[in-house]
């Protein structure tokens, strides 16, 4: 008897729960980058910087109101984010192809790319209203759907040990000879495969003796040798607090920022571009770069 009134019982917080919980929907704009350590030159310069990547976000809103003033918030969101990331100075490449031939350069590196990453994000947030004002803060997790980039590169430098300008020969140029190397950057983070490329155009690169092909459009682990992982984590999580104005009863408008905790890059695969090691070896970074957003909403309470 006891089991059974102990099971009504908690049959009947559920359904009360349930009747206080309100349901809602938001969607709007984000504004996102990147925020970590830079790679300096020799002299110590930054080569790197991250720029904000306009997205969006939308997805559904569950509120338990304990009173008038203050409430729980969950949310089940579908967002995307990421950084504009440009690279410019020292740099090295190595140019290989399916010979195999390889050759090493140094000089100097343009890099700029489009980081685009879908998450489904689970923000909790305590709220506090006053009239129409609501504050808010909390924590948010976030698993990682898709990752995508676009961009291009280029190079100019010249070949180790021997101090040869490296040069690309590209079809129907006449066999010209040029120094700037540039390569379009079509990269799918989670399925690209080592060495892939993603376009059948083709040039060649002079190095030193050596006529070795390289392909124009490339993938992202392209410059991999071997398996390191996606570059980017699959989860992410940080904190996040924001301001809200109801227009009506129902209807609101709202912007919050939110600060990622977790290192959003795969330091197995975060591949240095500013140097190699004394032995030639590809270096990789153990840095953390962390997720920055500014989500900017209109949403509505059932």
């Amino acid at each position: 008897m006891k089991r059974i009134l102990l099971l009504l019982f908690v049959v009947s917080l559920v359904q009360t729960a349930q009747a206080q919980i309100q349901y809602g929907f938001k969607t709007g704009v984000n504004f996102s980058r990147f925020d970590g350590p830079s790679e300096i030159d020799d002299s110590g310069m930054d080569l790197e910087s991250f720029d904000n990547l306009t997205g969006f976000h939308i997805g559904a809103t569950f509120t338990y109101p304990f009173n008038d003033a203050f409430s729980i918030q969950g949310e089940l969101l579908f967002t995307k984010q990421g950084t504009k990331y440009t690279y410019e100075g020292q740099g090295y490449r190595y140019f290989r192809d399916a010979v195999p031939s390889t050759a090493l350069a140094q000089g100097k590196t343009s890099y700029k790319i489009n980081v685009n990453n879908a998450y489904v994000t689970i923000p909790v947030m305590a709220q506090g209203r006053w009239k129409d004002l609501e504050i808010s803060g909390g924590v948010y997790g976030g698993f990682l759907l898709t990752s995508n980039g676009d961009g291009a590169f280029t190079f100019t430098g010249k070949t180790v040990p021997l101090n040869n300008t490296v040069y690309a020969i590209y079809e129907g140029g006449g066999g010209a000879q040029v120094e700037e190397i540039e390569y379009l950057l079509d990269h799918n983070y989670r399925k690209d495969g080592i060495g892939e490329a993603t376009g059948d155009e083709f040039f060649k690169v002079r190095a030193d003796n050596k006529l070795i092909e390289q392909y124009k459009q490339i993938g992202a682990y392209y410059d991999f040798t071997e398996d390191k992982g996606s570059i980017y984590n699959n989860f992410d999580y940080g904190v996040m607090g924001g301001l809200t104005w109801y227009i009506s009863s129902s209807l609101y408008v709202g912007g919050r920022f939110e600060l990622g905790l977790a290192d959003v890059t795969n330091n197995d695969a975060d591949m240095a571009k500013a140097r190699i090691g004394d032995n030639g070896e590809v270096l990789y970074r153990d840095d953390k770069d962390r997720n920055r957003m500014i989500q900017v909403s209109v949403g509505f309470k059932f």
